[in-house]
């Protein structure tokens, strides 16, 4: 879409978590565990795609997305960050009081002053987006649209309610409170305009019936300061190299895929995983049974796409099971497709069928096909290993890349402020 196109006058304001640009060291040097990484990426896309669109009428405005000081994270104050995105677009990082509980209610109410000067402007922006589908996020949300009922608000749903923290054991009174929560946030549904969501099947289980568009992911063409990413570089391959990055979590099939990879005989081979999770221990006693097994910890998010682009092959280990594949869309499937290589992955109910002519994908969940299907991708020569691992960048760099996707976003926000003006006169 170009910039004279009418979905450009729009103002839209951007709420989220992004680590802002010149905090980014600052936050991975001080967290504890896991990184945000992919919540992080897929934001920053979506800002670079907006940017593209309506440049210097974007204002960005972050609340980090950090883990709660002492256990995740080594500083107990946030502090506040302005900074300047591409195409003339800028933001505000809010800081809040980052101690366990308390940080949710600091985070929320340090929003509320930045957030209310920003609608109620004496040019006041034509839509507000704001990233998951959390309190923080949803009840800002509602908050901008009673200071100001003209505007169109818009949620990203990347996640539906009691279906993020898949590892976690939790007592029974974290289980009730986070159902109580859950009440409270659907009905904050009620003061959203339209949507983006990740999956189709999200839609019937929000009971949402307003306009929204699906958006699964959206591949990487710049890092979070804006600065393009070498995409060519993907000739320096490392041969019988199996790699797996992400959460290692035992929901995720991670020891699937170590099991399965135990069975294959040829000791040339070597299965690279990096990551932190619940599986770790696991991972770490395969490791010691078998040499070929490499653990590399959790590396920063360049060393991980660096090592994606080395690989022979990546693999997805997650299964079609449990009703949580429905809701969401692996991030690192869009990530593994963009650097190249040759992805194997099941056929999640969360994935577009269009993808299926890019993966090769896993014909049933049983650990010989698991590890056939692997080694099927290794038995092919490096010039078939290639050209599948092309196209299927091909694909995403073009039909998944910024400007397309949310190209889709403004042009439904500009329906809905269309229909406004034609029903009642009013923008």
């Amino acid at each position: 879409m170009d910039r004279d196109n009418n979905t450009s006058e729009t103002n839209i304001i951007f709420l989220g978590g992004m680590f802002p640009p010149d905090s980014d060291d600052w936050i991975r040097q001080n967290s504890i565990g896991n990184i945000h990484n992919a919540a992080n990426v897929m934001q920053w896309n979506f800002i670079h795609g907006l940017a593209h669109h309506t440049g210097p009428k974007l204002h960005i405005i972050s609340s980090p997305f950090v883990g709660s000081f002492p256990k995740f994270f080594k500083k107990m104050v946030v502090p506040d960050v302005h900074f300047n995105a591409k195409a003339g677009a800028h933001g505000r990082s809010i800081g809040f009081l980052n101690l366990p509980v308390v940080k949710h209610y600091s985070r929320y109410f340090r929003l509320r002053k930045p957030l209310r000067d920003a609608v109620q402007s004496s040019r006041p922006p034509r839509a507000m987006i704001a990233y998951s589908f959390t309190s923080v996020m949803a009840f800002s949300l509602k908050r901008a649209k009673l200071a100001n009922p003209s505007i169109v608000t818009c949620l990203v749903v990347a996640d539906l309610p009691g279906f993020m923290n898949l590892s976690a054991k939790r007592s029974k009174l974290s289980r009730f409170l986070g159902k109580m929560t859950r009440k409270r946030l659907y009905k904050t549904l009620q003061h959203v305009d339209c949507a983006v969501l990740l999956t189709e099947p999200m839609a019937s289980k929000m009971e949402f019936a307003k306009p929204y568009v699906v958006i699964e992911g959206i591949s990487a063409h710049k890092d979070s300061t804006g600065t393009d990413l070498d995409l060519n570089d993907t000739t320096n391959r490392t041969e019988n190299m199996v790699v797996y990055t992400g959460g290692l979590n035992e929901a995720f099939g991670v020891l699937n895929l170590v099991e399965a990879f135990s069975t294959l005989p040829d000791r040339s081979l070597r299965l690279v995983l990096c990551g932190t999770g619940d599986a770790v221990p696991a991972i770490e006693e395969y490791a010691k049974a078998d040499s070929r097994i490499i653990y590399r910890g959790l590396l920063p998010h360049d060393e991980v796409v660096a090592l994606q682009r080395q690989a022979t092959v990546l693999v997805n280990p997650r299964q079609n099971t449990g009703e949580y594949v429905k809701y969401s869309f692996p991030s690192k499937l869009m990530e593994y497709m963009v650097s190249g290589t040759p992805t194997i992955a099941y056929d999640l109910d969360g994935i577009p069928a269009e993808y299926r002519d890019y993966l090769f994908l896993v014909p049933d969940h049983e650990i010989r096909s698991l590890a056939s299907t692997i080694q099927r991708v290794l038995a092919q020569s490096p010039a078939e290993r290639r050209w599948v691992g092309q196209r299927a960048r091909d694909f995403v760099l073009t039909q998944k890349n910024p400007a397309v996707q949310t190209e889709k976003v403004l042009r439904m926000i500009a329906a809905i402020l269309k229909q406004r003006e034609e029903r009642y006169g009013l923008v």
